[in-house]
């Protein structure tokens, strides 16, 4: 049984034929996978994507593998073990791919997706493109952060360096990207600043012998935000005994 996504050539062709057969157009609509329930005879999903004003939106109580409403088989992305005749059980809770769903089911809920095709189309050609050089003033990025279960809608400017870090690579193909964000950043999208991670290279900056003044800033900021927040997260099970023990290295009155 092929898994969508790692359809040959052949396999694609062939769900593609046994597709045309029902009359309907899928277009392919980048989704994520919040919850899966088996009633018996089949199953329901509720999946996230986003509509055409470009917010994550969340739709629940979908037969999973109804052709009136997608096509669960490759070329959907999703890890799946649908067949062009069988859905079989939907993927698992979390996962993100791209499902082709069903044209009048993505109009309806205004779900941005790809140019529908099938049976007998394969949409339009990719349009031409021309490269130019820009001297950016600013790159705004909005979306819905996937860190947690809220999915926060902010927007960001990554040029601004009280907000995102520099030097970031940024490459995306619809799918999530990961940025770099200061506090500040991190509070446009409902998030809080978690210092446990950066703490043991600050303090091997502030134990280090060379001393460079951009660093120890830096680095004396991380264990700032470490001991105010530091009752807060050891109550939340966020601070364990090592980043204590590592925190008290440097700060010893703790």
């Amino acid at each position: 049984m092929a898994y969508p996504g790692n359809c040959d050539v052949k396999t694609n062709e062939a769900n593609a034929e046994e597709c045309r057969k029902t009359g309907r157009y899928y277009g392919a609509a980048l989704v994520t996978i919040d919850e899966t329930r088996n009633n018996g005879s089949s199953w329901t999903i509720a999946f996230s994507a986003t509509n055409t004003d470009r917010v994550l939106t969340r739709f629940t109580g979908i037969t999973w593998g109804d052709q009136a409403t997608m096509w669960a088989s490759c070329p959907s992305s999703l890890p799946s073990k649908a067949t062009a005749t069988d859905a079989g059980d939907p993927p698992p809770i979390g996962t993100r791919g791209y499902l082709y769903l069903e044209k009048d089911f993505l109009a309806k809920n205004r779900i941005l997706a790809g140019t529908p095709k099938w049976p007998d189309s394969l949409g339009a050609p990719e349009p031409f493109y021309n490269t130019i050089e820009i001297w950016p003033s600013s790159l705004i990025l909005k979306g819905a952060e996937l860190s947690d279960s809220d999915r926060t809608v902010g927007s960001v400017d990554l040029l601004d360096p009280t907000l995102a870090a520099p030097n970031q690579q940024l490459t995306t193909n619809g799918e999530p990207i990961s940025v770099r964000l200061t506090q500040n950043g991190l509070k446009k999208f409902g998030l809080t600043f978690l210092p446990w991670a950066l703490l043991p290279e600050a303090v091997k900056v502030i134990e280090g012998a060379r001393k460079d003044a951009h660093a120890l800033a830096a680095a004396w900021q991380v264990v700032a935000i470490a001991v105010d927040r530091l009752s807060a997260d050891r109550a939340a099970r966020l601070a364990k005994d090592d980043d204590i023990a590592l925190l008290r290295k440097v700060w010893p009155s703790l």
